[in-house]
């Protein structure tokens, strides 16, 4: 059995920061994120009473479901003391892992987007832009920028000979060069810790901020564009990978490192930002929102549900003694 979330801070983290978070990670695609895995939790409310939501079956139909009010809350409506996961069995067969180089991040979205949708049931799709590949060669003494300006790293855990054409077919329709595929268990454990280096490789030397858009499918491709055309707009390097098959997207914007940040790193997270609820993403798909992010939960939720979200927190902590002024602001 295991449990089946994956979040890039696997090795630091914990259930616990998982849970307060709703952690997603590179597994999200197929086995969604920490909210969808977990069964029930033990909660102390801020006047001390200790509640239990949710439980140990799958299916609860009583009252409110408040275990997926306390998910992802940031600690700011109750202290989280017991978690119930769900665990699933390690599936049959031989995985296969594979990486596909494109020309750039706009034709492995279009990619990305045809194999969701194709039936073949990936458990990771990957994206990393050429920025970021440069940046891992540097990190890792590798040479996988020569190859073109995107990578993918793709997952599938239970391979059929269907599927596996499906997969092919696909790759070759969005002009996939130098593909890869592997059975080898090592060479899997290489490409996987090869994308969890990605943050440090990019942060190595340099002041930085990483974003966290999630987007439909249909606004993947498009949103790649628009990422780099306000990186050239606003004159910024912005390093770009993510969880691909979730439409989840981390632009990261560097600078040096003896400069203070330039107004114009604001204005590409305006942009960004404002672009992705245009096109009916969400600003904060698994990082969370903090103190950096809560003073756009009005622009993102809507009055109404912008006002229900204090209320709840009034509600549940009246004094404004968990976590204050994190999650909404």
């Amino acid at each position: 059995m295991f449990y089946a979330p994956d979040p890039g801070s696997k090795p630091l983290s914990g259930i616990g920061g998982n849970v307060a978070t709703n952690a997603g990670g590179m597994s999200t695609v197929k086995y969604g994120a920490t909210k969808d895995n977990v069964l029930g939790l033990k909660v102390v409310l801020a006047d001390g009473r200790e509640i239990k939501v949710g439980g140990r079956t799958l299916k609860q139909a009583f009252g409110y479901n408040l275990t997926q009010l306390f998910v992802g809350s940031e600690g700011t409506l109750g202290i989280v003391t017991e978690i119930t996961v769900k665990l699933l069995p390690i599936p049959l067969g031989t995985p296969i892992m594979g990486v596909a180089f494109f020309d750039d991040m706009t034709k492995l979205a279009k990619a990305v987007t045809a194999i969701r949708i194709s039936g073949v049931y990936p458990t990771m799709l990957e994206a990393l832009d050429g920025n970021t590949m440069v940046a891992l060669d540097h990190y890792e003494h590798t040479t996988y920028s020569d190859n073109s300006g995107a990578m993918l790293i793709f997952k599938i855990e239970s391979s059929t000979d269907e599927s596996m054409a499906v997969l092919k077919e696909l790759l070759q329709k969005y002009e996939a060069q130098n593909v890869e595929l592997t059975t080898d268990a090592p060479r899997q454990a290489a490409l996987e810790q090869l994308r969890r280096d990605m943050l440090p490789a990019v942060f190595a030397g340099q002041n930085h901020i990483m974003e966290d858009m999630a987007m439909p499918l249909s606004k993947l491709a498009p949103m790649m564009d628009y990422i780099h055309d306000v990186g050239e707009q606003l004159g910024l390097k912005i390093y770009v990978a993510g969880h691909a098959g979730d439409g989840n997207v981390h632009p990261t914007i560097v600078w040096p490192k003896d400069e203070a940040m330039p107004e114009a790193v604001n204005q590409a997270l305006r942009l960004m930002f404002e672009k992705t609820l245009a096109w009916e993403g969400t600003i904060s798909g698994e990082h969370a929102v903090g103190m950096l992010k809560n003073q756009w939960n009005n622009a993102e939720l809507g009055p109404d549900v912008d006002q229900l979200q204090h209320q709840i927190k009034a509600l549940l902590d009246p004094m404004g003694i968990l976590n204050p002024k994190r999650k909404i602001n």
